[in-house]
Parts: C-alpha cells; sequence; structure tokens
C-alpha cells in the first residue's frame, strides 16, 4: 500500500472519535445534567472543556510537532485520547467530567492538529485537496455517530457508554498508529517553546469563555464577565506583542500578510461561531423544550451532517481543480440563509408531545 494511504486510513481512526466525541456530548447535555445533579453552567463547561483544550492545543501542538516530530505526537494524543474517555466514564460529578474531558481534549488536540500535517507530508500536490477532504469526511461520520449511535447509546445504556465505546477504538488506534506511521518531516530541536505566548494566549482564551458564561448566565455576574472581557483583551494584546518579539513564535503572524490564508482563517471562524451555536442552540431546545429524548433529537441533525459529509470530497476535488477562493465564498453564502432563517423561527406552541417537558416554557 502506498504510504499516503496508509496515513490517510491511520488519521481517519482520530478524526473519527474527535469528531464522534465532539458531538455526542451536546446531545447528551440534559441526561448528563440530570444524572450527575450538574447545573447549567457546570454541564456546558462539559463540552466548553473539550473545545478549549481543541482550540489551545492546535495551535501549541503544532509547535511541538514541528520541534520534536509529527509521529511521536500523534501517537502520545492517541494515548492520551484512550485515557481520558476512560476517566470520564468513571466521572462521578460534573466538575471531574470537566476536568477529564480536559485531558480527553488534549488528546483529541493532538490528533487533529497532525492530522492534516500527516496528510500533507505524505500526499502530492495534486491529490491534496481530495485527501483533505476525506480526512473531513470522516470527521463529519464520526459527527453523524455522535448525534445519532451516541443519541441511541446515550438512550439506552446511559451516557458512560458513549466514553466506554472509545476505549478498545483508542487501544487499536494507539497500536495502529505506532506500528504504521513513519516519520518523513525532519523535526527541528534546536528552537525553542515559546512558554509565554503560551501562557498568554491561554489566559486569554480561557477569561473569554468565562466571560461569556457567567455574562449570560446570571445577569449578576456581569460585572464580573465584564472584567474577564477585559483581561482577555489584555492577555491577547499581550500575545500579539510576544509573537512579534520572538525568534521562535508560537504563532508566526507574518502568514496573516497572505490575504488568501487569513480571509481562511476569518471564514473557519465565522463557520465555526455559527455552526456551534446552532448545534448546541437546537439540542438543547429539542430536548429541554420540546421533550425529545436523545436518539431523536440526534436523528434531527442528520440532514445538516449528510450534507457536509456527501458536499465535503466533491468540493475537495472541484479545489484541486479551480482553487479555493470561489468555493469558499459560495459556501459562506449558501451558510448565512438558514442562519438568517433560524433568526426569525417562532416555535409553535408546545402540544403536549412529552410529558417530560410538561412544565417546561418555550
Amino acid at each position: 500500500m502506498q504510504y499516503k494511504w496508509v496515513v490517510l486510513t491511520v488519521t481517519a481512526v482520530g478524526m473519527l472519535m474527535s469528531g464522534i466525541n465532539l458531538r455526542v456530548v451536546t446531545i447528551g447535555l440534559p441526561t448528563i445534567a440530570a444524572s450527575l445533579g450538574a447545573d447549567l453552567e457546570t454541564v456546558l463547561w462539559v463540552t466548553q472543556a473539550y473545545q478549549f483544550m481543541v482550540t489551545i492545543g492546535l495551535l501549541v501542538v503544532g509547535r511541538l510537532t514541528d520541534m520534536f516530530g509529527r509521529v511521536r505526537i500523534y501517537n502520545l494524543g492517541f494515548a492520551i485520547f484512550t485515557v481520558g474517555s476512560a476517566l470520564c466514564s468513571f466521572s462521578q460529578n460534573g466538575e471531574q467530567l470537566i476536568f477529564f474531558r480536559f485531558v480527553q481534549g488534549t488528546g483529541a488536540a493532538m490528533l487533529v492538529a497532525n492530522s492534516i500535517a500527516l496528510i500533507t507530508d505524505a500526499t502530492p500536490l495534486a491529490q491534496l485537496g481530495f485527501a483533505i477532504g476525506i480526512n473531513q469526511i470522516v470527521f463529519r461520520v464520526g459527527s453523524v455517530l455522535g448525534l445519532t449511535l451516541g443519541g441511541a447509546l446515550i438512550q439506552l445504556a446511559g451516557w458512560r457508554s458513549v466514553f466506554y465505546m472509545n476505549i478498545p477504538v483508542g487501544i487499536f488506534g494507539t497500536l495502529w498508529a505506532y506500528v504504521r506511521l513513519k516519520e518523513v518531516s525532519r523535526s527541528s530541536n534546536h528552537e525553542k517553546f515559546d512558554m509565554w505566548g503560551f501562557v498568554a494566549l491561554t489566559v486569554s482564551l480561557a477569561s473569554l469563555l468565562l466571560a461569556a458564561t457567567y455574562g449570560t448566565m446570571n445577569p449578576a455576574y456581569l460585572t464580573f464577565a465584564v472584567t474577564l472581557a477585559c483581561v482577555s483583551v489584555v492577555s491577547f494584546a499581550s500575545f500579539l506583542f510576544q509573537e512579534r518579539r520572538v525568534n521562535d513564535p508560537l504563532l508566526d503572524l507574518r502568514l496573516f500578510s497572505d490575504r488568501l490564508f487569513a480571509a481562511g482563517n476569518v471564514s473557519l471562524l465565522l463557520m465555526a461561531l455559527s455552526m456551534g451555536a446552532v448545534t448546541l442552540s437546537v439540542s438543547l431546545y429539542l430536548q429541554v423544550v420540546r421533550g425529545y429524548g436523545a436518539l431523536e433529537a440526534g436523528l434531527m441533525f442528520l440532514p445538516m451532517e449528510i450534507a457536509f459529509a456527501t458536499v465535503g470530497p466533491l468540493s475537495g476535488s472541484l479545489s484541486d481543480r479551480y482553487g479555493p477562493r470561489g468555493l469558499t465564498t459560495v459556501g459562506m453564502g449558501v451558510l448565512a440563509v438558514p442562519c438568517y432563517c433560524f433568526r426569525g423561527y417562532r416555535p409553535r406552541p408546545h402540544t403536549g408531545r412529552s410529558r417530560r417537558c410538561s412544565h417546561s416554557s418555550e
């Protein structure tokens, strides 16, 4: 087997598990909250902890792989992800689950950050768009499974089962990656890690997320939320200043002088904001307000995820032929239409379909 296909299949396992665990907790939030006796602020951080570590980790892990090698970090990431999944399944309260999700998210960051890099190293440029498209399809398949299979497991076997299923797959993925992957990139051991930049970025993102949590959940914490927002702005400014002055920055800001690179990242940020908001709010609405079970709510997300999975490889192939600019522009325009339609949506009065939600107000 050509090595490019080896890399694509090995990284597919990591992306599959990352996609599953990105969505599966979102669809299971009401069940997890009821089981652990957690309030809404706590249970939201069960999803935030994973996303936070993936966000921080993408930048940090990317730098560490340049220094120590991609394969070594990828293998370690699979092991950490597996251990984190096992710990999540044993959580006895919301705080424990949040902490173990930080661990799991750290492993997921190592997988996600390295997947594209490993594929890029092993794939010819003319086939790169197709290979990355396949990689993203697998991630979306994981999202579908997280919303459907995950919903079924939660409804039939309890929320802990969604973490149990990660353990055998994680062990297999760790061993398979160790046996099949080989290092083809050159590491840069002589370069230094930008610790101060890492601290500033971590403080900035953590303060921003906490500000959003406290500012939206309880008006009594509004002053505290504003203070956290100011801390976020100051620490982010410090991060930018640090990256400009060090020889080995965590993030090379000169990359953003490329308009295509900058526009692509802004587009990705806007897409993530819109899709994340829709997924979380609709999931809570369907289960908490409308009274649907986890499986029923997950099935209602299938059209969105199927569209991702089918359009992904086609878009990758067209990108190889025509370039990404036009496709990205069309995609953002298409995404804006349903988001605007959600804005004007008014739910119908509750018809009493489910007794579990008889006291809920829309």
